[in-house]
């Protein structure tokens, strides 16, 4: 009788790793995507609450892909989804931070000072958060371009 072993992970082990860091980063992009949706100023207490769960999702994303391991010795695409939600948190935890602190002050206390910080800051955000987009967008190509994680 012969027994045919795998000598390595097959595709369908490939798709679940991807499927695996996608959720985390998914987790993580809607959360900031909620709170950007409250930044028009409108619901002061929505701005806060979207900030602490954009925070506690960030936090809970990071821990859980530092104890990914890589897929088949190749790191680049876990390292492109830690870098991805190492920023995100980096973002919720300084500049998200920063914005709501200024947004949430009483109206008259806000000066024109305050209002380029937030546009500061909110620009800073949108680029980061462009630049690891891309960054992870390309190593997902990658994959699907050499049919492994790479």
């Amino acid at each position: 009788m012969l027994a045919f072993v795998s000598c390595g992970p097959t595709a369908k082990d490939a798709v679940a790793y991807n499927d695996n860091i996608m959720t985390i980063v998914n987790n993580v992009t809607l959360a900031q995507n909620d709170f950007f949706d409250q930044t028009d100023g409108h619901n002061m207490d929505s701005l806060v609450l979207t900030l602490k769960t954009y925070s506690a999702k960030s936090k809970t994303g990071l821990d859980e892909i530092n104890k990914l391991a890589p897929f088949a010795e190749k790191r680049e695409f876990l390292d492109a989804a830690v870098n991805f939600v190492k920023t995100l948190n980096a973002l919720a935890d300084n500049e998200s931070k920063q914005m709501v602190e200024i947004m949430t002050k009483d109206s008259t206390a806000v000066t024109e000072a305050d209002v380029t910080k937030v546009e500061e800051l909110s620009d800073k955000l949108n680029s980061e958060s462009e630049k690891v987009s891309k960054v992870i967008e390309d190593a997902q190509t990658a994959l699907k371009t050499n049919g492994n994680l790479k």
